[in-house]
């Protein structure tokens, strides 16, 4: 099958869609005990499977951030079903806001003390479009929550990572 060029899928020869031995999170060399993990976006797709994998790598905790609710719920049912030793908080957000995400790591400090691992995976995105043709507001969410959101929330959690590092 053939792609676009633009859609990024003709840098590499081979695709894998499923999860091969090297990179298999269940191996005790890969296990993540005792981690404190952070998803945005993990309702669907790539999120989603991340959130997952940790699970299956161990992890003492999951912290999950989308802005929708329901689909929190239905994540956090399927870590429990890998591992129901986890631990799962769920905020939901949007990233974009400063005070939110600001609270989240308060709350993550307060109830965790720690976070070993950030993953920045929440974003949007239009479909493909001239800029004649595309709708200025929708362009600029984009933007917002594309780079904004990943900002607040290294901002917000970077200094609880450094002080966990300088313990550890």
């Amino acid at each position: 099958m053939s792609y676009p060029p633009h859609t990024g899928y003709n840098f590499v020869d081979t695709l894998h869609h499923s999860i091969y031995p090297a990179i298999n999170p269940t191996k005790s060399e890969l296990s993540q005990l005792s981690k404190v993990v952070l998803v945005t976006g993990p309702g669907r797709g790539i999120g989603r499977s991340i959130a997952l994998r940790y699970a299956e790598s161990g992890v003492a905790c999951i912290i999950l951030c989308s802005r929708t609710a329901s689909e929190l719920d239905d994540v956090e049912q399927a870590i429990k079903k890998i591992n129901a030793h986890i631990r799962v908080h769920k905020f939901s957000i949007d990233i974009t806001e400063e005070a939110k995400v600001l609270a989240v790591a308060e709350a993550v400090k307060k109830e965790e003390g720690r976070l070993d691992i950030l993953v920045n995976n929440a974003g949007t995105g239009d479909p493909w479009n001239l800029i004649a043709d595309g709708v200025t507001e929708d362009y600029w969410r984009t933007v917002t929550v594309n780079f904004k959101g990943p900002y607040l929330l290294i901002h917000s959690f970077l200094p609880l990572m450094v002080e966990m590092a300088k313990t550890t």
